[in-house]
Parts: C-alpha cells; structure tokens; sequence
C-alpha cells in the first residue's frame, strides 16, 4: 500500500513539474507574439526582445529613449511591448489605447506620446491623440473596447504570473529574463545585456 501510496505520490509530482514547465514554455511564445502590432523594429526581425511594461511605470518611463535608441542601433531587432498594468485602471486604459492604434499601424506613434505623459491622458487628451494620429475613429473606439484587446491583457497577465515576473521593466530575450530596477540601464548596458544574443544572430547568417 505504501508503495503504491508513493508511486501516485511521484506520478501527481511529475504531472504537476511537467505541466508547470509547459506554462512556462508557452508563456515565454506568449509574450513573444504582438497581436495588436504593439512592437517597434524589424518586420522579419532576427531576434525579438520583450519587454513587460506599464504606461504608469516611472522606470518604464525613463528607460524608453535608452530603448528607442537600442533598437535604432540593431534594425534587426524587434521590441515586443506587452503591458502587465501593475498602476491599476489607468495603465490598462493605456494599454488598450495603444493597442487599439496598433491596429491602425500607429502603435509606435501612440506608444511614445503615452509613454512620455507623466500623467495618465484625460477623455479630452485621448480625443486629441486619435485626431493627432490620424485614426479611424469608429474603428479605434470599436479595438479599444474589443475583448480582444482585454484577452491580449489577460494573456500577458498569465504569462507573467507562469514566469513569476514581479516587476517592470523586465525584459525577455530566448527565454531569459533580465530584471533593470536597481538602475535604469544605459545603451551601453543594454549593448552588453544584449551582446551573446546578438552575437548568435551574427553568427547565425550565412
């Protein structure tokens, strides 16, 4: 009996190490993906960096230009951005704007006037932007309130907790995780947090 006991014991512990590396399998492929185009970068990109991020997040805030600038230097990189809305309802609110101009091919250009607001945009600052931008605006309010736009958040959100990331910025590069919060990284740091990943890539080419 006792083995017996034991034997379940070890199947149920094994199932539940498997299924645990799963989610992590899938959540890193997750986070990788930009269903609303929410990325800056390449189109066909040789590596893809990820960073969980949030509109309120002063870290996230500072470290954009150091990120703009990364990716100007490596146009064959791509910078997923996915929201993990930590600052509550604004940064959700947030994240679905941004989103829903990324379905518009504007995703880049609502992501840096939010990003640089230190506080989160009014009704009146939110109509501005979508006329600024030059926005379908029945087609922007219809992605906005989409529940396609709330799954994209709720995945992000699974992701996160399956990698237990606890934190913004973090970043994720094949399936590693950097945590910048003690200091806001340079372009230098981020060149030699980034080096051996695009040193694969270099080596990868033909």
């Amino acid at each position: 009996m006792y083995l017996r006991l034991l034997a379940i014991a070890i199947v149920i512990i094994c199932g539940l190490i498997g299924w645990r590396m799963y989610n992590k399998v899938t959540a890193y492929d997750t986070l990788a993906q930009a269903p609303h185009n929410q990325y800056v970068g390449a189109e066909n990109p040789a590596l893809i960096i990820t960073e969980i991020m949030d509109y309120r997040c002063p870290y996230c805030r500072t470290m954009h230009d150091q990120m703009t600038a990364f990716a100007a230097l490596h146009p064959e990189v791509r910078i997923v951005y996915r929201v993990y809305p930590i600052f509550g309802e604004a940064a959700i609110r947030e994240a679905k704007l941004a989103m829903a101009a990324g379905k518009q091919g504007k995703f880049q250009e609502m992501h840096n006037k939010l990003i640089r607001m230190e506080k989160a945009p009014t009704a009146d600052e939110e109509r501005a932007l979508v006329e600024e931008l030059g926005l379908n605006k029945v087609q922007f309010e219809k992605d906005l309130l989409s529940w396609e736009a709330t799954k994209d958040l709720l995945d992000t959100a699974a992701a996160v907790e399956a990698l237990a990331i606890k934190s913004t910025p973090t970043l994720i590069v094949n399936k590693q995780i950097y945590r910048p919060t003690e200091n806001v990284p340079t372009v230098e740091d981020l060149e030699a947090m980034m080096a051996p990943h695009l040193k694969a890539v270099a080596a990868s080419k033909p």
